[in-house]
């Protein structure tokens, strides 16, 4: 019912009934009082619905397709010929060239205010058709960069898991338990637009569990881990902060020299904020803008898709440390 009372041909029937309503009740008599009249209404409508909907006509056919002067030309005879014909149907005996000019300049003055009306609704529908459109450009970028995303970071992961079956390592087994969890994660829970601030916790922690199997106690490598405020009360895209993780154990982690690694969320009502720093080595080209930082690329664009100015991130190189910070400012 709501789709047949917002349809072309019912706002057209609305526009012309508004109008008859209003010829109709305006009526004034020779003698200065209100006299509605119908037939009076009706005649006025009907001069000007003959025209309207032939310019609509000539609009579509001739102005769209740019045969401009096809256009001015047949708008012109038919509006001259129409005044005319209601100067004929007159039942005065007194029907002059004036009265024709004013015919003719009134249905060109209404045709004006209803293409004007046309254009103005062409237009609003133009501009939420092509906010839809990008709404779904943006929605198909998310969902890809999302599918990079988790590859990527498996990658890596088997990498770790690989070089410790190699050694014989006794953490292979708790690090495949990790790993299966964190499948079970990005498989079936992060396929969601928003998932609870505790949910992405525990899977950084996982990942902090999982990465300390590299290392043995003897390793000068430390590793911090700090949450403030209460992450079940904020939601977030999944996996959005696994990256910045990944990327500073990548390079920020070296067993045979000092390194260190801390991380830092701080969860608002409607906000949050993270941190991580990790030490830099020579040799480790690390930078959030360069070619082979995908994972960091993918997040910058995901932020900018679902964050529009409402999220800061500054990423930082200096001789020692790497910095990212993110503050998300406003999670609705």
């Amino acid at each position: 019912m709501s789709k047949a009372l917002t349809s072309r041909i019912a706002l057209h029937i609305y526009f012309w009934l508004v109008l008859f309503l209003f010829f109709f009740l305006y009526r004034v008599g020779q003698s200065g009082s209100w006299n509605p009249d119908v037939r009076w209404a009706v005649l006025i409508i009907a001069s000007f619905v003959v025209p309207v909907y032939y310019h609509f006509y000539l609009f579509e056919k001739l102005f769209s397709a740019r045969r401009y002067v096809w256009y001015i030309a047949l708008l012109a005879v038919g509006i001259a010929c129409w005044a005319v014909f209601l100067v004929q149907m007159m039942p005065t005996s007194k029907k002059s060239l004036m009265e024709v000019f004013g015919f003719f300049f009134s249905i060109c003055l209404f045709i004006g205010v209803t293409t004007a009306l046309k254009l103005l609704r062409n237009d609003m529908k133009q501009r939420l058709q092509l906010q839809e459109l990008k709404a779904q450009q943006l929605q198909t970028e998310l969902h890809l960069l999302k599918s990079q995303i988790n590859p990527h970071f498996l990658f890596n992961t088997l990498n770790n898991l690989f070089s410790l079956a190699r050694r014989n390592s006794p953490g292979t087994a708790d690090g495949i338990a990790h790993l299966s969890h964190l499948m079970r994660y990005m498989i079936y829970e992060s396929s969601v637009e928003r998932i609870g601030g505790d949910k992405e916790v525990e899977q950084i922690q996982r990942i902090i569990e999982l990465q300390k199997l590299r290392y043995s106690k003897d390793d000068p490598v430390r590793i911090d881990f700090d949450v403030e405020g209460d992450p079940a009360l904020v939601r977030l895209p999944p996996m959005i902060l696994v990256p910045f993780v990944e990327n500073a154990f990548k390079y920020g982690l070296n067993p045979t020299a000092p390194s260190f690694i801390t991380i830092r969320l701080r969860f608002g009502v409607n906000s949050f904020e993270f941190s991580i720093q990790n030490s830099v080595h020579e040799g480790h080209e690390q930078s959030g803008n360069g070619d082979k930082g995908l994972g960091l690329q993918n997040v910058r664009r995901q932020l900018e898709i679902l964050y529009p100015q409402k999220h800061e991130l500054l990423i930082t190189r200096e001789a020692r440390t790497f910095s990212v910070t993110l503050k998300v400012l406003s999670l609705s």
